[in-house]
């Protein structure tokens, strides 16, 4: 072959490799561009994955601490309902009276000091007023007094069955 043939052989050859290269970059660049298109979409399910089994890990570990403190909660409450119900039986089991004969004595001994000391501001001008509130306070003293003392009285007591029965 002669050089003019040789070079239009390579020139050739040359052109149809210009020619054919921009599809085979193209073809190139679509392989890798959807290779990692791939990758990235199993690195990201992986990460979903282990994301997802955390978020149940700490979803399950809240839930059992949940019932821990649910457990210990109804634990106090009934524990707290049990003592209601024993100071509620206590109260009405109690059938003393809260006050004694010594409150009564003091009660009277009050509206009679009252008493005098309205007697005694009487005689003064310009103690009307005090007069008034302390003859209404001795008024008072002794309708509670009258009211104690009513309480105070002896009364027939029941009989146990009787009391057991209002207990319950």
């Amino acid at each position: 072959m002669q050089p003019q043939q040789i070079i239009l052989a390579l020139a050739t050859l040359w052109l149809f490799t210009l020619v054919a290269l921009p599809f085979l970059f193209s073809t190139a660049r679509r392989r890798a561009k959807e290779s990692g298109f791939a990758a990235g979409l199993a690195q990201r399910e992986a990460d979903h994955t282990k994301q997802i089994t955390d978020l149940n890990a700490d979803i399950d570990a809240i839930a059992q601490e949940r019932l821990k403190e649910q457990r210990a909660h109804l634990l106090v409450t009934s524990q707290r309902l049990a003592h209601i119900e024993e100071l509620e039986a206590r109260i009405m089991s109690y059938s003393g009276l809260a006050v004694t004969k010594v409150d009564y004595e003091h009660l009277t001994s009050a509206a009679e000091t009252l008493r005098l000391a309205r007697n005694t501001w009487q005689k003064l001008q310009g103690t009307e007023l005090w007069c008034k509130r302390a003859y209404a306070e001795c008024q008072g003293l002794l309708r509670l007094a009258s009211r104690i003392h009513a309480e105070l009285r002896p009364s027939p007591s029941p009989s146990p069955a009787i009391q057991q029965g209002d207990v319950a």
